[in-house]
């Protein structure tokens, strides 16, 4: 069960789905695994386990793109910083021209 909720097969209705095919990424009953999931051609595992390692790299794949997010926000304050300059000696150079 997935957090306490049984979810019934729809092709085998007294089965419930507790593995999940690497494969065809959807959830399968035992029945399915035999029917239409054999090995070796398909590869599957218990929901539960899958779920956990499914989290773990979507986790995983957030701090990057936190790490990611944070370079670019620096980057962006040193260009920010940078144009800030730029237009100083822009001001700067148009009241020399005066």
């Amino acid at each position: 069960t997935m957090k306490g909720r049984r979810i019934m097969c729809r092709r085998h209705a007294r089965e419930e789905l507790k593995l999940w095919c690497e494969t065809c990424q959807e959830l399968i009953c035992r029945d399915c695994t035999i029917v239409d999931h054999p090995r070796p051609e398909h590869r599957y595992m218990f929901a539960d386990t899958a779920g956990e390692n499914h989290k773990r790299e979507l986790l995983q794949r957030l701090s990057k793109v936190k790490d990611a997010a944070a370079k670019a926000g620096g980057a962006l304050s040193v260009i920010a910083r940078a144009q800030e300059r730029c237009q100083e000696q822009d001001m700067r150079g148009m009241d020399e021209m005066r």
